[in-house]
């Protein structure tokens, strides 16, 4: 299961990698660009942040055995996970927004944030589990 948990966080963070590429590639990071973001920049990089950290405390607990970093590992998904819903709600309320030029969270393609969505639930249902068996 902790190997499980390991490939889950790994398609999360690919494919969050691909969106977060794809965002900070139209410039959705700059108040001013071609397409100008609406989401805020500090939201967005406590995400990835927090979400590397996870990994980083999982991959150190299925190496080392120690209950302490997958615990703390499962304390921080709460906070990834929050982070994360902030970010999809924001994107679903700017999604159809008719303005010009578009924003850089209109360029991220909707088949992409689902998938993303679908590994970072499955990836917070495995940490749960896996903490429950330990």
């Amino acid at each position: 299961m902790n190997i499980g948990v390991l490939l889950a966080l790994m398609a999360t963070g690919l494919t969050g990698t691909f969106l977060l590429a794809t965002w900070l590639g139209m410039g959705g990071h700059r108040a001013v660009s071609s397409h100008p973001g609406r989401l805020p920049n500090v939201l967005v990089f406590s995400h990835v942040s927090v979400a590397a950290v996870i990994f980083v405390l999982w991959l150190f607990y299925v190496v080392l055995h120690t209950s302490a970093l997958a615990l703390g590992a499962g304390a921080l998904i709460i906070v990834v996970v929050a982070l994360g819903l902030g970010l999809f709600r924001r994107w679903l309320v700017h999604l159809h927004d008719h303005v010009a030029p578009p924003t850089a969270e209109q360029e991220l393609p909707f088949v992409a944030v689902v998938i993303h969505g679908a590994f970072a639930t499955a990836t917070a249902v495995l940490v749960v589990l896996a903490i429950v068996r330990l």
